[in-house]
Formats: structure tokens, sequence, C-alpha cells
């Protein structure tokens, strides 16, 4: 499904939230939305799935357009094929087990119902939990853990589009590296087109295809991750950091004259560093 955002503005009250968003989403890419708070992030992905329709402009999904004078009818369709994974979507767990929270939005979306118990066992295979956790009360299990659950209930529903809102909220260090390993995975097997909103610079690091970065309801700059975070100075200047790495290969350059050229993760960084020594 192609995702496009025209000329989309959002108003609360006499305030504008989105102004003239004019950008399209990759397809079979992880994008990410970038931004401090208040920038217009969730905003945008809510209107992915018509939770809020935009003031003027419209967006365009696949074949519905969501717009201020068109109310989509026939909007499970449309949420059936875009999940939306919220910032603390374990909040919203109800059910006893595990089994059951999984199985709550193919039952809601009225699914076959003798291919549940597989469909179940497949979106948890996919976020790497084990058959034993079907089980087990989702309360119980560790905020990494939960938030494969959550993940697992959108993927059991197969849509095309998987939308997140601040997923690294409340993971510490192994619980990120396993949603990055996930998440791409997903991407890379599934040929899935994702959409995450966050400020977590790192994680966003290791993750992005593609980065659209926006600032007071606009989109300030947008690219590969390569090319966005080549550009620190205008990232700076709106409140937003650099990745570490990155940070480090453009104090090199510009303090010592030494290009180590742009590298993902750290081994390969002190690889051109010893080159270069």
């Amino acid at each position: 499904m192609e995702v496009k955002f025209n000329n989309v503005e959002y108003y609360i009250s006499d305030k504008k939230i989105i102004d003239k968003i004019d950008v399209k989403i990759l397809k079979n890419q992880i994008n990410v939305i970038l931004g401090s708070n208040g920038s217009g992030k969730t905003t945008l992905i809510e209107m992915l799935n018509a939770l809020i329709y935009p003031t003027n402009g419209n967006v365009k999904v696949g074949d519905f357009t969501i717009s201020c004078d068109n109310k989509i009818r026939n909007i499970g369709d449309l949420r059936f094929n875009v999940g939306l994974i919220y910032q603390f979507s374990e909040d919203q767990f109800f059910c006893e087990t595990v089994k059951k929270e999984i199985s709550f939005g193919l039952e809601f979306f009225n699914y076959d119902k003798s291919k549940i118990d597989k469909r179940v066992k497949d979106a948890l295979k996919m976020v790497e939990l084990k058959e034993d956790y079907l089980k087990r009360d989702p309360f119980s299990l560790s905020t990494g853990e939960m938030r494969r659950v959550a993940i697992a209930s959108v993927l059991a529903i197969n849509p095309e589009i998987i939308v997140l809102d601040e997923p690294t909220i409340g993971l510490d260090y192994q619980g990120k590296k396993n949603l990055i390993k996930i998440l791409k995975t997903i991407k890379r097997r599934y040929n899935k087109t994702i959409v995450i909103v966050s400020h977590d610079i790192e994680f966003i690091h290791q993750l992005a295809d593609y980065i659209f970065v926006l600032n007071k309801g606009h989109i300030i700059l947008e690219g590969d991750k390569y090319e966005v975070f080549k550009q620190d100075k205008i990232l700076k200047q709106n409140g937003i950091l650099v990745p570490k790495i990155i940070d480090f290969e453009l104090t090199v350059l510009n303090d010592k004259k030494v290009k180590l050229g742009y590298r993902d993760n750290l081994n390969d960084l002190i690889k051109d560093i010893l080159r270069n020594v």
C-alpha cells in the first residue's frame, strides 16, 4: 500500500499542529519520523488509520483517502491493513493469557477461527518468544517481553503497514537490541512497510532506512539516514542530537581533517580508526 501525505494541515482550536506536510512514505522500508517532543510526530501517525482526520489536505493509504470531508465508512478495512502499536501498548492489555491477547484482534476482525491458533503461534515466533509464553499472564512479563507481545498482536493480523509510536520507551539496552533485530527481520522477510515515531537517536541510527525530521509541524529534513545525520548543525539547532558515532566522526573530520567515513556500528568505526593511526 502506498502512503502519501498531500499538503496536510492539522489544527487544534486555532493552534496549527501540522503545517503543509507533503511527503511519501517509502514502501517496504523502515521510515522514521524524528523530532523533539511536541513536534507533531504522533499526530501524523494517528492520521494513518484515521484516528484523527486532517483539517486540510489528505492522507492516501492505498485506496483509502483520509480527509476532513471524506469520513471513511469501511474504517475496519483500513485498520486491518495499518497496524498501530502505541507508545505504552502493554497498558492496553486486558486478557489473562498471552494467547488470548494475541488472538483478540483476529477475533475482532472475524478471522477464520480454525486458523487462529496457527496465526497466533506464527506471530509469537516472529517476535522470538517460545510457545510456552501463550499460557502466561501478559502482566507477569518484563517490559521488553510485553512489547514483543504487543507487536505479535499486530503481526497476527498481518497488516501491510506497521506503525510504532516511541517503541523503545521503558526498554533497556538488550530490549532495544532485540527490537532492532525483530523489526529488521520483519521488513526483510515479510516486505512490510514500517513507520516509527521516535526521538531515540541511537535506536534510529541502527534501524532507519529513511528519516523525516519534524519540527513545529514542518518537515525540515528528509533523506536516508546518511544524508540526514550529516546535517548535524541543522539537527542541533532544532534540539535534535546526532548519534554518538556520527558526532565523533564529524569531530575528527573538523579537528584532524581525517575522514573516517559513515559507520553504523562501533566495531567498524574502530577498524577505520586503526587504519588511520
